[in-house]
């Protein structure tokens, strides 16, 4: 409240006379007269030398009411008992302190270039020309505090005060009686010895006594009135406090009353906050637990269903005839990758022990394989005229050499009916490959046919894909009518080049409700949850996750939540997949350190590996492996070779291998992914670029 009042006082201070900078070095003084006994006596003084209309300008600002007529002296004695009973508050002892600074601011004119010695040098003429008391109060609201201003306040309180002018009125009486002495004093110096001009002076004389005794009398009289006020408004002052203390008391009750029902109500909302989310969460697990029931129940029936075609197959198989030609075409098979093995063996192996033993295997499989195929020809040509074979068996046999040239491991694992018949086989191809990519939750796959469609997060943790990952989608018909597909994984990718960021971490619970991933490593980054995984996964407090950040995102998004065991095993695969090679930076990006280099990639589709190779600034050569020969050429010229042995046929690698080591061409295996041929072109790039390209 004072600081209000001192506010208040600093602002009447903006006029012509003084600015406003200069009105800003008297707040420090302002403040002292507020926290300062209030001094009556002082107040008392100054009035003796302020005119009624000054006066009454006073008591204008002060808000005090006082009945004065025009032709009787004012009442200072009044004005001087009301201003102490009203002066408690510190609303009116602020508006007394502005009152009284307003009657002697002529004295600051020059506030700004006045010093301490300056002024008090000068108060002979300030005395002179607004009076003592004036002067007084300039050194109470002088803006800078001097040791020399403060010991001429003290002089001027200790200066002993006439009782007379103590009173306003009893001052006016003593000057009545001044002025008839004043008037007597030459009366008497110009009387005459005669007896009725004394008399006539003693008689003028004694009723001007007994006028100022009576005036005395009645001034006494109103001094007792007053001081039977003063008692009376003092009684009243006291009953106010005490009201106002048992009030104050009372409102501090309902103040503490009012903040344990806050409390109380927080609380409470913080149980209905948590009540509600646990409501949610048993009604997403009853949804979730009646999905989880039609989906196991269709896919019983699709189990059935495929039972009970896989049951007639084998019927069908088991009524129709042999395929001699088939059975002879697998026997040969294995005989000619038997002979290729050792072949290679008998290459590599430098000693002369034992490789006679492995020229006679090599010998007796080619022999074994002409007997098979005479007996089968002469067999054909006995039985040809009495037996004349059909047409559609006829034209199943081109199809079947096609399928089964040589064994190849990814379509033996990919594909799960290698002993089907031709036409179960034509429908197993059905099949699209595509390219996955990687978001912040979840991904996509654009296919071969250039159809885009969307897979969740658990899908991608489920299956394990990462970025730029190369897919086989089978489409399915569910019974409802609509399709699906069944995803396997061909190459994995790279997230080292996903557009996102994954952290192993927990789940915070901040201010206002928000819920935040923190990274486990680094506590500093930390993300809020989107609101999405928060009404779906409902995490808590301390939760360890899995969670996934866009490339210059704001918010998390949670692909995991896991107990403490999950969380050991997830931890332990994510430290074995940051060891494959860390995130890419900008100068990989950008550096093409294999220019003018040479790769050939054996196994696989090419489009697999050509931004992998083409990134590098190296030339791609590529074969799937069904057709080695076609690469030789290339081969011997190329600074690397690279293989990957999951999609690949044994024949391309016994055929490639030993040109490579003839020429001294490198090579490597890709194990599986992306990011491991990524890694070795990066790891291996100063052999590759040793190796001269004009090697023949």
């Amino acid at each position: 409240m004072k600081n209000k009042w001192a506010g208040r006082l600093i602002g009447f201070m903006a006029d012509d006379d003084i600015k406003i900078e200069q009105g800003d070095r008297f707040k420090s003084v302002m403040m002292k007269q507020m926290s300062e006994p209030f001094p009556y006596r002082q107040l008392g003084l100054l009035l003796t030398e302020l005119s009624d209309r000054q006066k009454r300008l006073l008591t204008d600002i002060l808000n005090i009411k006082i009945k004065a007529p025009s032709d009787q002296p004012f009442p200072d004695a009044t004005l001087i008992q009301l201003l102490r009973l009203r002066i408690a508050k510190g609303q009116n002892k602020a508006k007394a302190i502005q009152a009284i600074f307003t009657i002697i601011l002529p004295l600051f004119k020059d506030a700004d270039h006045i010093t301490a010695e300056e002024h008090l040098t000068a108060e002979s003429h300030w005395v002179q020309e607004y009076g003592k008391w004036h002067y007084y109060w300039s050194l109470r609201f002088f803006p800078d505090e001097h040791e020399a201003i403060q010991q001429r306040l003290h002089e001027m309180d200790a200066e002993q005060v006439d009782p007379v002018k103590k009173h306003p009125d009893l001052q006016s009486a003593a000057s009545l009686i001044a002025s008839t002495r004043e008037s007597i004093e030459p009366a008497k110096e110009k009387a005459e010895p005669v007896k009725d001009k004394e008399k006539a002076l003693v008689a003028r004389e004694r009723d001007l006594r007994q006028k100022a005794e009576l005036e005395s009398e009645r001034l006494r009289k109103q001094i007792k009135e007053l001081e039977k006020s003063h008692q009376r408004l003092s009684h009243e002052h006291h009953d106010l406090e005490s009201q106002y203390r048992e009030q104050h008391k009372k409102l501090r009750e309902l103040e503490e009353q009012y903040d344990s029902e806050k409390k109380r109500v927080y609380s409470l909302e913080r149980a209905k906050v948590q009540v509600e989310g646990e409501l949610r969460h048993s009604s997403r697990m009853i949804q979730q637990l009646q999905h989880n029931e039609q989906n196991l129940k269709a896919q019983s029936d699709e189990l059935v269903l495929q039972l009970k075609t896989k049951v007639k197959s084998l019927e069908h198989e088991k009524k129709s005839p042999p395929k001699p030609a088939a059975a002879l075409q697998h026997i040969t098979d294995i005989l000619h990758a038997d002979a290729e093995r050792y072949f290679a063996v008998l290459r590599e192996k430098q000693e002369l022990e034992g490789k006679d033993d492995i020229r006679k295997r090599i010998s007796d499989s080619m022999l074994l394989v002409n007997a098979l195929e005479s007996y089968f020809q002469k067999m054909d040509d006995i039985v040809s005229p009495a037996f004349p074979q059909s047409p559609a068996p006829a034209a199943h046999q081109p199809e079947l050499e096609k399928e089964t040239p040589t064994p190849d491991p990814l379509k033996d694992k990919v594909t799960e009916g290698a002993e089907e018949s031709p036409k179960s086989q034509e429908e197993r191809n059905d099949h699209y490959s595509g390219t996955f990519y990687r978001r912040d939750h979840g991904g996509y796959i654009v296919l071969e046919n250039h159809e885009t469609f969307n897979i969740t997060e658990s899908m991608v943790n489920s299956i394990g894909l990462e970025h730029e990952a190369e897919v086989q989608c089978d489409p399915q018909q569910r019974e409802d009518g609509s399709s699906s597909y069944y995803i396997r994984l061909l190459l994995q990718g790279d997230d080292a080049r996903a557009p996102i960021q994954q952290f192993m971490g927990y789940v915070e619970l901040g201010e206002h409700f928000t819920y935040y991933c923190v990274d486990m490593n680094n506590p500093e980054l930390r993300f809020p949850i989107h609101e999405k995984d928060v009404a779906m996964q409902e995490p808590k407090d301390g939760d360890p996750c899995l969670f996934n950040v866009a490339i210059d995102g704001r918010y998390a998004r949670l692909s995991k939540l896991f107990g403490s065991t999950e969380m050991q095993h997830t931890e332990s695969s994510l430290k074995i997949k940051s060891t494959t090679r860390p995130k890419v930076t900008k100068h990989e990006e950008t550096n093409r350190y294999l220019e003018g280099c040479t790769i050939v990639i054996i196994g696989g589709l090419a489009k697999w590996f050509e931004s992998v190779v083409t990134e590098t600034g190296a030339a791609l050569v590529h074969d799937t492996g069904r057709n080695p020969d076609r690469v030789h050429p290339h081969l011997r010229r190329a600074n690397a070779l690279f293989m990957l042995l999951t999609a690949n046929s044994h024949e391309a690698t016994v055929s490639c291998v030993p040109i490579a080591k003839e020429h001294g061409v490198p090579h490597f295996k890709i194990e599986g992914s992306k990011s491991n041929l990524r890694k070795q072109l990066w790891d291996n790039r100063e052999l590759i670029r040793n190796r001269p390209s004009h090697v023949q």
